[in-house]
């Protein structure tokens, strides 16, 4: 995968690819490799129990924080 080709891909410029780019490699969530593509890293156990757990936390946060503007016929649904 190229930014060149990702860019046409989505029908963007190759900026917002680039700076989108950097975030995720800063990220660790994509490599750059020294011929400037781009691969996704493997995932390990350790990493894929890291994200659930990360997600979990976030999804039980943002409910807390929901459940007082919640009705009973939402909340049934």
């Amino acid at each position: 995968l190229t930014m060149r080709g990702l860019a046409d891909c989505l029908g963007l410029s190759p900026t917002p690819v680039r700076e989108a780019v950097r975030r995720l490699s800063s990220e660790h969530a994509i490599q750059i490799k020294d011929n400037r593509r781009m691969t996704v890293p493997l995932m390990t156990l350790d990493r894929f129990e890291e994200l659930v757990a990360l997600r979990v936390a976030i999804e039980v946060h943002t409910a807390k924080r929901a459940l007082p503007y919640m009705s009973d016929v939402i909340i049934e649904k």
